[in-house]
């Protein structure tokens, strides 16, 4: 968007001039309007975020489409998010059940007028955990404590009980989610 000069000259002026006479360089002025930019924004396909796991960029979480044929690049807008997402060592610990707010602002440029941001909304779901199996393991009396553990156990993010055990016997072991 701007103004614009052109400039239309004769080009042999030995050999020709304007029908006044004169050979002189005329010049235009013309004017690009900044475009009136509607757009809207909408979550992307099966985009999500799950507790633990870190997105790259949240733009890969939204589409953003404009009005008259106006192509967005991701360059072209920004977004906020509220409450702000922290990742922390084993990935996103805004809790599960969090509403996010991903606030998507078309950015203010020579091209586009300001335009309304538009708001989505993503709740931050649960990870899922691969409950833990039978290991097999069969332990027979040795007068010491014996620790079971089940396969796929991770201390991280399980709690687990009843599973130190000295005497002969049949025991139930308990894993929980922490």
């Amino acid at each position: 968007a701007g103004n614009y000069t052109v400039t239309v000259s004769v080009t042999d002026k030995y050999n020709y001039v304007w029908t006044d006479d004169t050979a002189t360089d005329i010049k235009f002025t013309f004017v690009i309007a900044k475009a009136e930019v509607t757009f809207s924004a909408a979550i992307a396909g099966d985009a999500k975020l799950v507790y633990g796991t870190v997105p790259e960029d949240f733009n890969s979480l939204v589409n953003v489409t404009a009005s008259g044929g106006i192509n967005l690049s991701a360059d072209d807008w920004s977004y906020t998010v509220t409450p702000s997402v922290e990742n922390g060592e084993y990935g996103t610990t805004t809790a599960a059940g969090t509403t996010v707010t991903l606030t998507v602002k078309v950015s203010v440029t020579s091209n586009y007028t300001a335009v309304q941001p538009d708001e989505l909304a993503l709740t931050v779901q649960k990870a899922k955990l691969t409950k833990p199996t039978e290991n097999g393991n069969t332990y027979t009396y040795t007068g010491k404590e014996q620790t079971y553990t089940p396969d796929g156990f991770n201390a991280a993010t399980m709690t687990i009980s009843g599973n130190v055990q000295t005497n002969a016997g049949n025991y139930t072991v308990t894993v929980s989610v922490t």
